[in-house]
């Protein structure tokens, strides 16, 4: 089994898609907490919302969004990740571990 992204988040609801302008059916998912440190170096932050993960931008929970390196990534792998943050768009690239931390 691969990694994962070392984060937590939730989906953010209807009111809060309208009001950021995100499509209802695409991928928006509020930072909540970070666990890895991977996450931290590819500068992830609490309250960041994930608007796309690897080429992905189809709504999923934060247990699917963490899935998704698991079944997809190697450890060492790179993916990009766009945010949003304070209104703007940016992407960051997140290397995983070479190996899974003992």
């Amino acid at each position: 089994m691969g990694p994962n992204c070392g984060l937590w988040g939730r989906r953010l609801n209807a009111n809060e898609r309208r009001r950021l302008k995100l499509a209802p059916g695409k991928l928006a998912l509020k930072v909540t907490f970070l666990w890895g440190p991977h996450t931290r170096k590819a500068g992830i932050r609490v309250g960041d919302i994930i608007v796309r993960l690897d080429g992905q931008a189809q709504d999923m929970t934060i247990k699917q969004l963490n899935a998704h390196p698991m079944l997809n990534k190697a450890w060492g792998d790179t993916i990009p990740i766009v945010l949003r943050r304070k209104g703007r768009e940016l992407t960051v690239r997140m290397t995983f571990p070479r190996r899974p931390a003992d």
